[in-house]
């Protein structure tokens, strides 16, 4: 998960930085952090971030990005929707 997917996925849900802490646990500071770029944020707070996303419906799914490696930039939701972000 990158940190405009988090933003993103916290957008469409409509839910605060302070309702992603409650869920996941994580300090609001480190969520405010990791989706300003932060690289130093613990992978298992990023995972912790994830999964909370995940529990309200988020699917986070890796797209091909032709000529390069595969890019993180879909978000899809239980309902079959989804949402591309653009890359940073």
């Amino acid at each position: 998960m990158t940190p405009q997917q988090c933003k993103g996925a916290r957008f469409l849900l409509g839910i605060s930085i302070a309702e992603l802490a409650d869920a996941s646990g994580v300090s609001h500071a480190t969520i405010r952090a990791f989706e300003g770029g932060a690289v130093n944020t613990h992978a298992v707070k990023q995972e912790k971030i994830k999964v909370a996303l995940e529990g309200r419906g988020v699917v986070f799914r890796v797209a091909p990005d032709p000529g390069r490696h595969p890019s993180p930039s879909l978000l899809r939701f239980d309902d079959g929707s989804s949402v591309e972000l653009g890359q940073a």
